[in-house]
């Protein structure tokens, strides 16, 4: 299929909501260091699309003992978590395949780590419309640094005339910016609902994301 368009994709909050299986790990790092107080679901919605440096001590909290170890272990036990594929947001899975068969590519830029991302897109079934997958570790500098989007970008094969970025966060529109590319706000992710972030498009679903995509493309 020949490609005329990119649509470059964060993870977390944009297509997949995580905030409860970062919620559960958490909860048990806590318990099994004998912290039993819950943390509240809000709070770790809140977190869940900041990166995990800062995401996992401030969820820790009082359990939290060195930084860097924490990291290490809260990854490794997402690597053993299974996503289930109710966690991607309503319409995702269709919307993709829309997308697909309208010749959009399709790539990921995430600040997760490489491991989890293609974890987590397995996990939900939709890993194979991807045709690139550029988690934090994997890029020369994390987003919003331009160079993680460019590069997502290099590895498909595109070129930033024909991209446009679709993300929940001011990080992602930040990284928008840097690269010099449009960025396409959807609402119903992480950010806070009175939160306004400057976007070409604002979509408060994942369909009004794909008409906007489609609109770019001139589809």
């Amino acid at each position: 299929m020949q490609f005329t368009t990119d649509a470059i994709f964060d993870l977390d909050g944009t297509l997949v909501n995580s905030a409860a299986q970062c919620e559960l790990i958490i909860q048990e790092m806590r318990a099994d260091r004998g912290v039993h107080q819950p943390i509240s679901a809000e709070l770790a919605r809140q977190y869940s699309g900041i990166a995990g440096p800062i995401m996992v001590p401030a969820l820790l909290g009082e359990a939290s003992a060195d930084a860097e170890a924490d990291l290490q272990e809260f990854r490794a036990r997402y690597a053993e978590f299974r996503t289930p594929a109710s966690s991607l947001y309503p319409g995702v899975a269709q919307g993709l395949e829309r997308l697909l068969e309208t010749g959009i590519r399709l790539s990921i830029c995430s600040a997760k780590p490489q491991n989890l991302c293609e974890r987590v897109l397995a996990d939900t079934g939709i890993l194979d419309g991807f045709s690139v997958i550029y988690g934090g570790d994997r890029a020369e500098a994390c987003k919003p640094d331009r160079r993680h989007l460019l590069e997502t970008l290099r590895a498909a094969g595109g070129s930033t005339d024909r991209a446009l970025l679709i993300g929940d966060s001011d990080t992602d529109r930040q990284l928008a910016r840097n690269a010099e590319i449009p960025f396409a706000f959807v609402t119903y992710g992480y950010a806070p609902a009175d939160h306004a972030i400057e976007a070409q498009w604002t979509a408060d679903t994942f369909e009004a994301a794909v008409d906007a995509i489609l609109h770019f493309a001139g589809r």
